[in-house]
């Protein structure tokens, strides 16, 4: 993919149009494509100066914010994304592992049981309120939601085995059992 033949476009565009959104936007999305969060979160600025009512340009603002360990800032930004559309299942679930990176777990678990509420299929969702349980030491609830999150999705047993999140867990039978079922 030619992302920066598209930055070079996006560019042109607003330099014809300083105010088009779509043209800040689609920048800061292949901002975030180059790894160029710094860059892509002020691109995402101006957008917002634009339209501030986009729940996915705060979204995308969030993750680049989080990509580079502004927690803080990811954590606003989501939450603006979800006030924006309360049922943005992404935003919870990313906002939880701001959260989570914070330290705050218990806000973290309350987002991640938003997500999960709003999809109950995400594997994501269920393996991050796995890490949520397991980092305040709620081993049978995070075995349970490690167990759905690997029947839901693929190579969540794999994760599970290097994931720093679920370490309260190492110790367990159920968890050994769970990710190495024919020992």
């Amino acid at each position: 993919q030619d992302f920066d033949g598209a930055l070079t476009a996006y560019e042109k565009a607003i330099a014809l149009r300083q105010d088009s959104f779509e043209a800040w936007f689609g920048k800061g999305a292949v901002l975030r494509k180059l790894e160029r969060y710094e860059e892509a979160i002020a691109v995402y600025e101006q957008a917002i100066h634009i339209k501030g009512d986009s729940p996915l340009v705060y979204y995308n603002k969030g993750l680049s914010a989080l990509d580079i360990g502004q927690y803080e800032e990811a954590v606003t930004d989501l939450s603006q994304a979800i006030q924006l559309k309360p049922d943005f299942q992404k935003a919870w679930l990313q906002k939880s592992l701001a959260l989570r990176k914070l330290q705050r777990y218990p806000e973290a678990e309350a987002a991640c049981l938003k997500a999960t509420q709003l999809n109950p299929e995400d594997a994501e969702a269920r393996y991050a309120q796995a890490c949520c349980d397991a980092l305040q030491n709620n081993v049978d609830s995070a075995i349970d939601d490690l167990k759905l999150a690997i029947q839901l999705g693929t190579g969540i047993s794999e994760r599970a085995k290097q994931e720093p999140d679920l370490q309260a867990l190492q110790e367990s039978a159920a968890f050994h059992n769970l990710l190495h079922p024919k020992e």
